[in-house]
């Protein structure tokens, strides 16, 4: 039986790891190839988010298992625990930032402001910070003796503002630069209207059209369809 036990807690560490592992590759794959490339799709931002969304679901359910294992439900025992109250706190963070970042940020790259570019950045920053640091407290073996609960969050702070520093300083104007084309160029859509997937890029959609979602045809037979479809297009 405890061999069973044994067994049953390292497969749940080995899930909690590999999932930790998955995302933060993740995380930081996007937003390398968003500072190099200066260019990207908002489909494809949203398909990450919905991945990054499931192993955070998961990483929820493995994380609570591994806290019930190692304490019970024994609420003085995890507040004792700088280490865990400190990751609780992160990753408690890293869901709020998500939800901002489905509800907020999502719909103003689809239909630009003017603030976009800062709300983007900076909400792009906590995640990526918050990802990477409960992945180190994680593996904090060695420091969670020395650090308390207040040591861990001050840290977490401190790099955290250097990030939404940088984000505001460099990585604003750049996003913003990128989102420019979708809002001079049809962000605000009279009805009737439907945007294709567009690729954006510093001054110019990559690929994608605005086509009439109304199926209109027009008098003259296929080449006067064509015609209209032309003057519709980009």
């Amino acid at each position: 039986m405890a061999l069973l036990t044994s067994t049953f807690h390292q497969l749940i560490v080995f899930a909690h790891l590999f999932l930790f592992a998955f995302a933060v590759v993740e995380v930081l794959k996007k937003d390398i190839r968003l500072l190099l490339e200066k260019s990207f799709s908002i489909r494809d931002i949203q398909m990450t988010a919905g991945r990054l969304t499931g192993l955070l679901g998961a990483l929820w359910v493995t994380g609570i298992a591994l806290v019930y294992i190692k304490i019970g439900w024994d609420f003085q025992a995890l507040t004792e625990n700088p280490k865990l109250m400190a990751k609780f706190t992160v990753v408690a963070i890293l869901t709020i930032n998500g939800l901002a970042l489905h509800f907020i940020a999502f719909p103003l790259m689809e239909r630009p402001r003017d603030y976009s570019g800062m709300v983007c950045s900076v909400l792009g920053a906590i995640s990526a910070v918050s990802w990477l640091f409960a992945s180190f407290i994680g593996a904090a073996r060695i420091l969670a003796a020395e650090l308390n609960y207040l040591d861990f969050l001050t840290v977490y702070l401190v790099v955290l503002c250097g990030a939404i520093g940088v984000a505001v300083l460099i990585v604003k104007d750049q996003l913003q630069e990128m989102l420019l084309p979708n809002q001079s160029r049809g962000a605000f859509m009279p009805a009737g209207l439907g945007v294709a997937p567009r690729q954006w890029s510093l001054g110019r959609p990559l690929s994608g059209r605005v086509v009439s979602s109304r199926a209109i045809r027009p008098r003259g037979g296929r080449r006067a369809a064509v015609a209209t479809l032309a003057r519709q297009s980009w």
